[in-house]
C-alpha cells in the first residue's frame, strides 16, 4: 500500500535512514538533577548524523510546563516540527521543547510525542 504522506527527503537521500523503537526501560526528564517527568513509554530515534533522540509521551511533561511558540522547523525526513517553552521554577527555557504534529508517514510513530534539547534537560534512563 502506499503512502499518503511520504517524506520527500528519502527520494533525494536513499541512504539516509531514520528508525525509531521504543525505548528500553523507563525514562526519566530532569533539570539540575531534578526528575521533572519520568515515563515508561519513551521512543528513540535514531537519525543517521544525529545523536540519538529520545521522544517521551506529551502527556508525561503535563501542560502546565509548556507554553507554545510560534517558532517551527522543517524535516524532509520527520515533517513540520512546533515548538514549546519549558517552563520550570519560574525559569522559561525558550523553544526547548519540539514536536511533529503531523509527521510524514516514517515517522509516524514520534506524533504526540515531544523531544527536548539536552542542554535544558536531561532525558535517559531512569
Amino acid at each position: 500500500m502506499a503512502s499518503s504522506n511520504p517524506a520527500p527527503g528519502f527520494a533525494n537521500h536513499p541512504n539516509h535512514t531514520v528508525e525509531i523503537a521504543a525505548a528500553n526501560g523507563p525514562i526519566n526528564i530532569s533539570i539540575d538533577d531534578e526528575v521533572i517527568a519520568a515515563t515508561n513509554d519513551a521512543l528513540v530515534l535514531k537519525e543517521n548524523g544525529y545523536g540519538d533522540a529520545f521522544y517521551i509521551p506529551k502527556s508525561a511533561l503535563g501542560e502546565s510546563m509548556l507554553q507554545t511558540s510560534d517558532h517551527s522547523t522543517h524535516c524532509p525526513f520527520k515533517g513540520d516540527a512546533s515548538y514549546y517553552h519549558l517552563v520550570h521554577k519560574g525559569k522559561v527555557h525558550e523553544n526547548a521543547v519540539w514536536s511533529y504534529k503531523t509527521p510524514f508517514d516514517e515517522a509516524m510513530k514520534i506524533k504526540e510525542h515531544i523531544a527536548i534539547y539536552p542542554n535544558v534537560a536531561k532525558v535517559g534512563p531512569a
